[in-house]
């Protein structure tokens, strides 16, 4: 199991985003989120106009990149239950998949899904 399926089940290090959600962060995950092209998606609206329509949708790219990272992690974790998943795949492809879900909005620009 890659360390941050692991840290799904322990509290060291978490961040919380919206709504009530847990995020497990890692020393590695961490040092991608502390990035430039990262934090620049903490500036990015992810819902683009909609916010205009419903005041209260208010989230960034980088609060919907965390989710669909820990969502992704969730997937992993429940894969990894079926002995064929892991004899199939190596770590470094499980953690590719990870990492791919954490950057998957690094391109983005505002508006872009408009």
């Amino acid at each position: 199991m890659i360390p941050e399926v692991h840290a799904l089940d322990s509290r060291p290090n978490i961040v919380r985003i919206p709504n009530q959600i847990d995020v497990p962060l890692t020393d590695r995950t961490m040092r991608l989120i502390d990035t430039a092209p990262m934090r620049r998606l903490a500036r990015i609206s992810q819902l683009g106009l909609v916010g205009d329509v419903y005041p209260g949708g208010k989230h960034s790219r980088f609060e919907h990149s965390l989710g669909v990272y820990r969502n992704c992690l969730l997937f992993l974790k429940r894969l990894m239950q079926f002995d064929p998943f892991e004899l199939e795949y190596q770590p470094s492809q499980i953690e590719a998949v990870a990492v791919a879900a954490l950057l998957h909005d690094i391109g983005h620009w505002p508006y872009c899904h408009i």
